[in-house]
């Protein structure tokens, strides 16, 4: 089994901030939607999902192989384009 590529603490300092910035958000949303019930936050809700799914992935990708993350990075790169 192969071994866990070490991580460089900014990295792992960037990532925990990504994180804390992506729970604000979702707590902002949710406070928004109770606050005022009558507005639609649909559209920043799927924002802020998406931002989880692809922090998430990329979080993964990271730490499982160097390659993969390049790759991955690659590929949203390109669909990005």
């Amino acid at each position: 089994m192969k071994n866990f590529p070490e991580i460089p603490a900014p990295l792992l300092w960037a990532m925990a901030g990504i994180f804390v910035l992506l729970l604000l958000a979702s707590a902002t949303t949710i406070t928004l939607t109770r606050l005022r019930p009558e507005r639609d936050f649909t559209e920043l809700r799927q924002r802020v999902r998406s931002w989880w799914a692809m922090v998430a992935v990329f979080a993964v990708a990271i730490g499982l192989d160097r390659r993969l993350s390049f790759f991955f990075l690659g590929f949203v790169s390109f669909l990005a384009l």
